[in-house]
């Protein structure tokens, strides 16, 4: 499973980089290979995008966990990637990381102008858990499904007077000869800068100002994932009070229900089954139900079957992430031991048992 997302930046993804490293690695190289140092150079723009692309990814914690658990085979950028991010491209990364005079291009970027004098602010990530099954794991997910946004009404909404839309406002205290300004949140918007004029003819919220809207969307889960395994939807999370804000991502963080039958530790299933002290002794066919397939194991095959001890069947575990490969079962046998109900037999029995049995 590859990373060449780190390569790119000139990083060893071994050495675990922190965002500090990202982001000095990510600027050495687009300063390099920025086109407008590299005029006739007609490679230059895509060594560029992949910094930019590389960058956009590992700077992002959500998408770098991602990126870690899948791979560049696995990683898919319609969701997680620049491709999800409407307006957002190679030049947008570098403006950003570069905004506030420190570029060493000026304002503007060569070919890479687009007249935006400021990027739109990014509303937060909103993340909600989604409850997957063993069967979900073993087989994958790929479905559509119906994502409820809640929405504000653009319509309806209007620059705060009280704080001209910046969400803070100063009070100037003078004290004797000195004059105090201080700085605090809006109370009358809470800090939004915005606030709701709700119009009863408004044909989107009639005026409550907020209103719900279903949007269809694409759910992947690969086979093998485990807990804590993260997808995004770009734009589907808190939603913007103001035209110059873009729509967060809503971020579904993977959380496994418990099987009735199963017990799962990595890529690898524990069974416990039940049998009596002559099975364990001359053995017992037992079927397992698994997911869609039954397994058929006769226990002479592991001889004297004993207890606290585990039994591998091969590759009848759970699929490895983004690989063929698939995890073991281990079967875990609790013996039953009978009563005694015939003492006069048990010399017997004795003489049988040293009779079948090598020491």
């Amino acid at each position: 499973m590859g990373h060449k997302l780190y390569s790119i930046l000139g990083l060893d993804r071994n050495n675990n980089p922190s965002q500090n490293d990202i982001k000095k690695a990510y600027k050495i190289k687009a300063m390099i290979n920025h086109p407008d140092k590299n005029k006739g150079d007609e490679k230059a723009e895509e060594r560029f995008k992949d910094i930019s692309k590389a960058y956009e990814t590992l700077s992002d914690e959500n998408k770098k966990r991602i990126y870690d658990q899948v791979g560049d085979d696995g990683y898919d950028e319609s969701n997680n990637g620049m491709s999800g991010m409407p307006g957002m491209d190679h030049s947008d990364i570098f403006e950003r990381f570069f905004r506030g005079g420190n570029s060493p291009f000026g304002h503007h970027f060569g070919g890479f102008d687009h007249g935006r004098q400021q990027q739109d602010q990014k509303c937060n990530s909103l993340q909600k858990n989604i409850t997957v099954t063993l069967d979900d794991v073993f087989e994958g997910i790929n479905k559509n499904i119906t994502l409820t946004i809640n929405k504000y009404c653009l319509n309806c909404m209007k620059v705060c007077k009280n704080c001209n839309g910046s969400g803070t406002v100063k009070q100037v205290m003078n004290m004797g000869i000195m004059t105090q300004i201080f700085t605090g949140t809006c109370d009358k918007c809470s800090g939004n800068g915005h606030m709701i004029e709700g119009k009863s003819s408004c044909s989107e919220c009639s005026g409550k100002g907020k209103y719900t809207k279903d949007v269809n969307a694409h759910l992947h889960l690969p086979k093998g994932i485990d807990n804590g395994f993260k997808t995004s939807f770009p734009e589907m999370g808190e939603q913007p009070k103001s035209t110059n804000q873009k729509a967060g991502d809503l971020v579904l963080e993977v959380k496994l229900a418990p099987h009735p039958h199963f017990r799962r530790n990595g890529n690898d299933l524990y069974y416990k089954c039940n049998i009596s002290y002559i099975e364990s002794v001359i053995g017992k066919e037992i079927n397992i139900l698994y997911f869609k397939d039954t397994i058929t194991v006769n226990t002479n095959i592991f001889g004297v079957v004993y207890p606290g001890k585990s039994y591998l069947i091969e590759n009848k575990g759970l699929p490895v992430i983004n690989s063929n490969k698939m995890g073991n079962m281990f079967i875990e046998f609790n013996i039953v031991y009978p009563k005694i109900k015939n003492n006069e037999k048990i010399g017997e029995l004795e003489e049988l048992l040293k009779a079948v049995f090598i020491n």
